[in-house]
């Protein structure tokens, strides 16, 4: 065994271990009596911690989220990593929400909804970021009610802030979801539906499945879309694909652009950026090289859950590369775009910015029709071509090496704090004594006058819950933990 193999398993070792303690606590002291309240929330959430990062070790999972802008090529790009035409593909904004796509035994699609309480609160919130003044909700709330107060909101002076942040994205989705009310309510609380290859490996642009993500359902005489509200109304998609059975441990999410005006999707993204081990920026780099920093201020300042700064774990391609006029031209913006993620806005290391055509690539492998794009890249004899092939094996060497330290980083900061949460609770409990207000104090006193021997007996309970709970940690746990602090 490998260093590497003995490192990871010395990890999963402890962290089953902790997993062990942290249910035999639990079992011993089912009913609360030492462990309450904030304490027993914090021992609840640094086991779940665990085991979240327990099963990925012993999985191998790997999650990337593809991020960006709207419209530069994030969905075909994802289609390109799993060889597939599952995302769909529109030139108009068309991932409204999450998309996850990983290997399966067959080929299914599952369309997962809010409930009503979940929807009603974002709603909500999304009322309170307009300054909305009255105590309503989604289910009592009406378009021409919501109309009257914003167009109040753009001619009042005093307001002119609001209207400017949110006119266009928060206000707008407020708009769509009341307009589209009596289409959202039946899908509220719905089971999941289940939809066949068929309705994503087809040529069919507009169908059942593809509403639900992208909200388009034809077009009107003029070419226009037609809009539907579904999207508003669904949580997550998951596909299962057996055309990834060669990456059954890769697990892709495709989700709404940074500029989004979809205010409960953009929430979704900055959820997704801070959970998956690894985060794809895709750019126009053909036709808009520059970044724009307003928009990836969360790449450029956030941590995800664990405290890692997200440039650590982002690669940058810039896609459409074939857009620009000549090749010098290409190869120029993709140095600016270098640049500008590299030193200006810092958020990716060099060796992971890439430059490529993801439609270039779908085209060689006969995945969609034409070859516009392939000649290009062809013509230009870029060195990485369409760049696809060596996005993945970029990815692939982070996958084999840079993902582990990540996880160890994890597993040490749980194992960490579990720690010092257990030796907070010996060094409380040790004695053995523990005085009856400690614990169950509200119930305990108000029968104290009535059940002396109630206490009695229900402090030798604690006692004894307690003197276990300490032999517990002290044979099970606290030789596991790390021995530095992180």
């Amino acid at each position: 065994m490998g260093d590497w193999e003995k490192s990871k398993q010395d990890f999963i070792d402890k962290l089953s271990q902790a997993d062990r303690t942290f249910s035999e606590i639990f079992k011993v002291d089912s009913e609360s009596l030492v462990i309450q309240g904030a304490e027993r929330e914090e021992l609840a959430r640094l086991q779940a911690a665990n085991k979240k990062v327990l099963a990925k070790l012993q999985s191998r999972e790997f999650t990337v989220a593809i991020v960006g802008l709207e419209k530069a090529g994030k969905s075909t790009l994802g289609n390109a990593l799993i060889k597939s035409m599952v995302l769909p593909e529109y030139a108009e904004r068309c991932t409204y929400t999450t998309t996850e796509i990983r290997s399966g035994d067959t080929d299914v699609a599952e369309i997962y909804f809010y409930s009503r309480e979940e929807f009603n609160k974002n709603f909500r919130r999304m009322l309170n970021d307009v300054k909305y003044p009255d105590a309503v909700d989604f289910f009592t709330m009406t378009y021409e009610a919501f109309d009257r107060y914003w167009k109040a909101v753009e001619t009042d002076p005093d307001q002119r802030g609001i209207f400017m942040v949110h006119n266009g994205t928060t206000a707008e989705d407020i708009k769509a979801m009341l307009e589209g009310k009596n289409k959202i309510l039946p899908l509220l609380g719905h089971a999941p539906l289940k939809f066949g290859a068929e309705y994503w490996t087809g040529g069919d642009e507009f169908n059942d499945f593809k509403v639900y993500i992208t909200g388009m359902s034809g077009k009107n005489p003029d070419g226009s879309v037609i809009r539907q509200p579904h999207p508003y109304a669904v949580k997550n998609v998951i596909i299962r694909s057996t055309q990834l059975a060669e990456m059954s441990h890769l697990v892709l999410y495709d989700v709404p652009g940074f500029d989004s005006p979809t205010e409960l999707h953009k929430r979704q993204t900055e959820e997704m950026l801070k959970t998956t081990d690894a985060i794809i920026l895709v750019t126009n780099v053909g036709d808009r090289p520059n970044l724009t920093g307003t928009q990836l201020d969360m790449l450029r300042k956030g941590q995800d859950a664990d405290g890692i700064k997200l440039s650590a774990k982002a690669f940058v391609f810039g896609n459409k590369i074939d857009r620009a006029s000549d090749a010098t031209t290409a190869q120029n913006n993709l140095a600016a775009l270098t640049n500008e993620s590299v030193n200006k806005y810092q958020i990716a290391l060099a060796s992971h910015i890439v430059g490529g055509s993801a439609r270039a690539y779908l085209e060689r492998e006969g995945l969609i029709a034409g070859d516009v794009a392939k000649k290009v890249i062809d013509e230009w004899g870029l060195a990485n071509g369409d760049g696809v092939g060596v996005l993945h094996k970029k990815m692939q060497d982070y996958y084999d090496n840079d993902r582990f330290e990540v996880l160890k980083r994890r597993a040490e900061s749980t194992l960490t704090k579990t720690k010092e949460v257990l030796d907070n609770l010996l060094e409380r409990y040790s004695s053995g004594e523990l005085n009856y207000t400690d614990v169950s104090a509200e119930i305990l006193m108000d029968i104290q006058s009535k059940l002396p021997l109630f206490i009695r007996e229900a402090n030798k309970i604690t006692q004894q819950h307690t003197r276990q709970i300490c032999s517990l940690i002290l044979k099970k746990f606290i030789r596991l933990a790390p021995r530095r602090k992180i």
